[in-house]
């Protein structure tokens, strides 16, 4: 996974050197291109969660909900690997792990706050029925980053 994974005295997403920009208008533009994707997915697997990653390029990766479940996702690890390298293929990077709330607000439920605890920095983008917002796991807690209407 990329992204900017602060140090734990750091009170912001953003990387302290000032070559590096905000991770969260990086998340905001490349969503610009991604999010119509993203809802498309939500809409067509509804009512089941649906998971995917997405890349620098604004490109969207489905993957399969394993669970198949309304409130829960897990994916097969050999899958994220595979899109990974095949991102790599066309010259871009994972940004972020995406998922849906079908019935719920885009918040980290403790489902989610189990993910973003193992990969912390790593941007989480979830779409829920208030739209499509983005989290990061940071001192110890879910902050937002960016919140996009669809």
């Amino acid at each position: 996974m990329c992204g900017y994974s602060p140090s734990s005295n750091s009170s912001t997403t953003q990387a302290p050197n000032s070559e590096f920009v905000d991770l969260a208008s990086v998340i905001e533009a490349v969503l610009d291109v991604a999010a119509e994707a993203i809802w498309n997915h939500r809409q067509r697997d509804f009512p089941i969660e649906a998971v995917g990653i997405v890349f620098s390029d604004g490109s969207t990766q489905p993957l399969i909900n394993q669970l198949r479940s309304e409130t829960a996702y897990a994916v097969n690890p050999l899958f994220v690997e595979e899109a990974f390298a095949e991102g790599d293929a066309r010259g871009v990077v994972p940004l972020a792990f995406y998922h849906t709330h079908p019935k719920a607000e885009a918040r980290p439920s403790l489902h989610d706050i189990d993910m973003m605890e193992q990969l912390p920095g790593a941007p989480f983008v979830i779409a829920g029925t208030d739209g499509i917002k983005t989290w990061v796991w940071e001192d110890g807690q879910a902050k937002q980053l960016t919140e996009t209407d669809v």
